[in-house]
This record gives structure tokens, sequence and C-alpha cells, in this order.
């Protein structure tokens, strides 16, 4: 009689361990994945540098179409200069104007035909 006595003690501690350990664990997951969705709704909302939201990719393209507008000005001083056509080349495919990177990247083949960086924007643009 002792012994089973014994045995529903134990018994209860042992189930109130288990109660105790999936209580915690689900309370770290709960933890897990309030932290989890607050990191990906920042992640997702805009930026604000001292209260004024910041709009990153509009300031990649407009670096993006100056960057071109400098190497058009330069190329038509300099029409044989071979990294300032990789470069425009480059450029374009970033903006997503494949007609004009094709025909930055003709005008560099013709200069340099067996270049490393023709190779490189040749992979990009197929």
């Amino acid at each position: 009689m002792v012994k089973s006595a014994q045995k529903k003690n134990s018994s209860r501690k042992y189930n109130f361990k288990k109660q105790i350990i999936l209580f915690c664990s689900c309370c770290a997951t709960c933890l897990i994945l309030l932290i989890t969705s607050f990191n990906i709704n920042s992640y997702l909302s805009h930026k604000r540098v001292l209260g004024v939201a910041t709009e990153t990719t509009d300031y990649v393209f407009v670096g993006l179409k100056k960057n071109e507008e400098f190497w058009k000005k330069f190329l038509q001083q300099n029409p044989n200069y071979f990294y300032a056509w990789i470069e425009l080349a480059t450029i374009n495919l970033d903006l997503g104007d494949l007609a004009e990177a094709r025909f930055a990247y003709d005008k560099a083949r013709i200069i340099h035909p067996n270049s490393t960086e023709i190779r490189i924007i040749e992979n990009r643009i197929r």
C-alpha cells in the first residue's frame, strides 16, 4: 500500500514536471513568433530617420540614372574607352534597360573582344 502511494506521488511529480516543461516550451515558442513578426513588420515598413521616412529604392534609381548620364557624356568625348562602355552596360542592366545594355555591350566587345568583363556582361544579358 505504501509503495502504490509513493508511485502515485512520484508519477504526479513526473506529470507536473512534464506540464511545466510543456508550458515553458509553449511560452518560448509564442515569444519567438512574436519577435519574428515584429522583425518582419519592421523590415517591411519604411525606415525612419529623424522622423522622415526614407525611400531607398528611389535613391538607387536616381543614382543609377545620374551615373548613366555621366557615362553617356563621357563617351561622347571618349568613344573608344572600353571601361566606360562596360560601366554603361552594367548600369543599364541594373536599370532593366536590356536594349541599351546590349548596345553598350556590343560597343565594348568591338573595342576589346577577349576581355573577362565582356564575358561577365554577356552572362548577365542572357
